[in-house]
């Protein structure tokens, strides 16, 4: 008699789940004050992650991230620019594998350490893992329109969620200008930063454990500065 084991079989463990996309959760831009508030618009679970990208003044950072919920951690990451040679802002990635769900019209609140304009971009996952931030990467350039990012390292799985964003700097009033991500990327999403730029996040699922990266267009010559971020599957 034959015996089929089907699955993980005995003593093996099943790979970790494909992180998903879940949602876009929403924009904000606020003046100069010290909070940046953004609300959520689609129900949250138990384990699902939401990240929050920033931009705002170099000369501020982050002081406390507190949900309307509560019982949920944040971190962050961030990454300054410095003109001319990129833009004089700061851009953040701030996170949070829930531990108590958040339903529609969640408020996260930002305070921060001084008086600035900021603007707020939300996105949530599913299948992430408790851990979930695994590479991250920061590119700076000044006067032009390819944008071309990569994260060191190697993944610590074979399949990760890769999280972009790009933040340009303009004078247009209103911005016009746009960013567009290379073949392989999808559910773009942006928020104009007031008068001064846009920021713009962007996600692709990344299947071969190498390819950690993002490339693209602005629509013209910008002084730009990017984040890359991996997140392990569960």
């Amino acid at each position: 008699m034959s015996l089929l084991l089907l699955g993980a079989g005995l003593g093996g463990s099943a790979p970790p789940a494909n992180p998903t996309w879940h949602a876009n959760q929403g924009t904000t831009t606020t003046g100069t004050t010290n909070t940046g508030v953004i609300t959520t618009l689609v129900d949250l679970d138990i384990g699902d992650l939401l990240v929050i990208h920033g931009i705002f003044s170099t000369n501020r950072s982050i002081s406390s991230i507190v949900d309307s919920v509560g019982g949920n951690t944040w971190a962050s990451t961030s990454a300054s620019g410095s003109s001319p040679v990129g833009t004089d802002r700061r851009l953040t990635m701030s996170y949070s594998r829930l531990a108590a769900a958040l339903p529609a019209g969640t408020t996260v609140t930002f305070t921060y350490s001084g008086t600035c304009v900021k603007s707020l971009i939300a996105q949530s996952f599913k299948n992430i893992a408790a851990s979930p931030l695994d590479l991250t990467g920061t590119a700076e350039v000044g006067g032009t329109a390819s944008v071309v990012q990569s994260a060191p390292g190697t993944m610590a799985q074979a399949v990760e969620m890769q999280v972009g964003a790009v933040f340009y700097e303009t004078s247009e009033n209103p911005v016009t200008s746009t960013f567009t991500a290379d073949a392989g990327w999808a559910n773009s999403y942006n928020v104009p930063y007031n008068t001064f730029g846009r920021l713009t996040v962007f996600t692709r699922l990344v299947t071969d454990g190498t390819s950690v990266g993002a490339t693209g267009t602005i629509s013209t010559t910008k002084n730009w500065i990017g984040r890359i971020h991996t997140f392990k599957g569960a």
